[in-house]
């Protein structure tokens, strides 16, 4: 690989959260393909994320997958990884609405689409505008679709945040999930997780501290649905 990775490497609670993370969109989404086996499941800002993989068993024959990222952030993935059966790359921005008609939604799979490490390095009214634009595309149709999602909170959103020495560009936060789902009308909050303090001993006092001070949660995991509320 073309970088040099060994700072993040060495920041154990940085490792700590990303594994916590993956394992727990992991888990929704196997939860989503038990129960949409046919499902198409989308990456947002895929990057090098192995999750079909890692799934294995979990992942139905007949689901799909759609990695969508930049062209350098493709372009890595076809040099260094296989595509699975089903599984599908794009090299479009996220912000842009090519990549809702490339995956042509609504279509007739329910849809789970993740933004994992994602939406705190998205500007914040691009980032509103682009869970609007997905959600408008549910709001009437029969078709299922769940989001998931992590954020920070808004006042991390403006503080300088690093791992191993290195700047981390985190530009956007929300303050809760009620906060998202009130974006849109067919928005709904499914589930709200708070895994922060399972980072570190230091994480797990900075949420507390947060949250004395704040009343709020500085990090969090969210699942959304959008479309009928007989498909939550």
């Amino acid at each position: 690989m073309p970088f040099d990775l060994s700072a993040y490497a060495m920041d154990a609670a940085f490792v700590r959260s990303v594994v916590l993370r993956a394992a727990l969109f992991d888990r929704f989404a196997a939860e989503f393909l038990a129960i949409h086996p046919g499902g198409l499941c989308i990456t947002l800002g895929a990057g090098l994320c192995t999750r079909r993989s890692r799934l294995g068993a979990a992942v139905a024959a007949g689901s799909r997958w759609l990695n969508i990222d930049l062209p350098d952030a493709i372009g890595l993935r076809a040099q260094h990884m296989a595509r699975g059966e089903g599984e599908t790359d794009l090299a479009c921005s996220i912000l842009d609405d090519a990549w809702l008609d490339a995956a042509g939604l609504p279509g007739e799979r329910p849809v789970l689409a993740m933004l994992e490490g994602v939406c705190p390095y998205l500007p914040q009214a691009p980032l509103e505008a682009l869970l609007c634009r997905l959600a408008g595309r549910f709001e009437h149709g029969a078709t299922p679709c769940t989001v998931v999602l992590d954020h920070v909170h808004p006042v991390l959103a403006r503080q300088p945040m690093a791992v191993g020495g290195m700047r981390l560009p985190v530009v956007s936060g929300f303050e809760d999930a009620v906060q998202i789902a009130r974006l849109h009308p067919s928005m709904r909050v499914l589930s709200e997780d708070h895994i922060y303090a399972q980072f570190s001993e230091q994480h797990r006092l900075f949420e507390a501290a947060f949250q004395a001070a704040t009343g709020a949660w500085p990090y969090a995991v969210v699942r959304l649905a959008l479309g009928p509320q007989d498909d939550a």
